[in-house]
């Protein structure tokens, strides 16, 4: 109770008859009852974020996406590389490096585009067995970045145009082979016991997977629909071999 209404009741007390102080006290106390109440609804209302309106202000109320919320860059920089007109194990360790940084997806028949809903359902169709299990993971994780499976990260790089900016299918004499057909056009390669200390080296294993070495004793490759492209430990991924890939230069390779 405030002290004005406490003061009123006090007024009325002393000037009137015994009922119409009963009357003025218990108008009195609703009436402060009520601005207490006004009070506290003001408070709530100061302390309550305010609504946005989806319709009125076009938001679907849709969440963004993982890949939304970290901005993730999806711009290839060529002057990243140290010789863009030859393509050589140095820039392909960079590629590797930079997919890696910029969180690229894994689609299985992809090599590096940007994965948009066209090219997912593209894959979807090529690959059902393979990609649908994993659609819902791949739609909220990576459409709108780049995608490769794991030879597809090495394909993209040596497809990749530094003039125009695009990948293009078959490019540079290097064929649409899955990791197996890599390290089999492959004409350096050996066990992984005898592997120089050479970035941008492939590292293969028997399973048909193929990664890129990148140097003290780091690996990155497109590990699957889960991860997408990761960095590893050599020593971690169970690698048989290594090769140099094929249309890549390796003016630093020595062999064992």
């Amino acid at each position: 109770m405030t002290a004005d209404c406490i003061q009123k009741i006090i007024r009325v007390w002393k000037t009137k008859s015994a009922g119409s102080r009963l009357a003025a006290v218990c108008l009195s106390i609703a009436l402060a009852v009520a601005g207490i109440a006004v009070g506290i609804v003001a408070t709530v209302q100061e302390n309550v974020p305010a609504r946005i309106d989806d319709e009125n202000s076009g938001s679907t109320g849709r969440q963004p996406s993982a890949r939304e919320s970290a901005n993730v860059d999806t711009e290839i920089d060529p002057l990243q590389f140290v010789n863009a007109e030859m393509k050589n194990g140095t820039d392909l360790a960079r590629w590797a490096e930079s997919a890696a940084e910029n969180r690229w997806g894994y689609v299985l028949g992809t090599f590096g585009r940007v994965l948009d809903d066209a090219l997912l359902n593209d894959k979807l169709k090529q690959y059902p067995n393979a990609v649908s299990p994993s659609e819902s993971f791949i739609r909220e994780h990576w459409v709108g970045g780049r995608a490769a499976d794991c030879v597809g990260l090495i394909k993209g790089y040596v497809w990749y145009n530094a003039d125009t900016g695009t990948i293009d299918y078959g490019a540079h004499g290097l064929p649409d082979v899955d990791a197996g057909g890599m390290y089999n056009l492959a004409s350096v390669r050996g066990t992984i016991d005898t592997m120089p200390e050479i970035p941008g080296l492939a590292v293969y294993r028997m399973g048909r997977h193929i990664g890129v070495y990148v140097g003290g004793g780091g690996v990155i490759h497109a590990m699957d629909a889960e991860h997408g492209v990761v960095r590893s430990k050599l020593s971690d991924g169970g690698w048989t071999h290594w090769l140099q890939v094929p249309g890549v230069e390796y003016a630093d390779l020595l062999m064992p």
